[in-house]
């Protein structure tokens, strides 16, 4: 979305914020200090995942599929009750 690119590692279960207008050459994980960013696009890229039916990598740990980016962002920025 603009200028933005969110990454999801997922055999790492790990999101990663980049600013492409200020850092072409993704150095600088921003995604502490862009929760709310990292959340709706995570948001949106968890939508897209479950509407083509994505097939998500085991965890060999679990023997599950790892989560889509969406649960992953949730639980890295949990919503607040205010």
């Amino acid at each position: 979305m603009g200028d933005w690119k969110l990454i999801y590692a997922h055999a790492e279960q790990r999101l990663e914020l980049y600013n492409l207008a200020e850092d072409i050459s993704e150095s600088h994980d921003v995604t502490e200090a862009n929760p709310d960013r990292v959340l709706a696009l995570a948001r949106r890229l968890g939508q897209w995942c479950r509407r083509y039916d994505v097939q998500m990598s085991i965890d060999s740990s679990s023997g599950d599929p790892v989560p889509y980016p969406d649960v992953v962002a949730e639980r890295l920025f949990p919503p607040t009750v205010p």
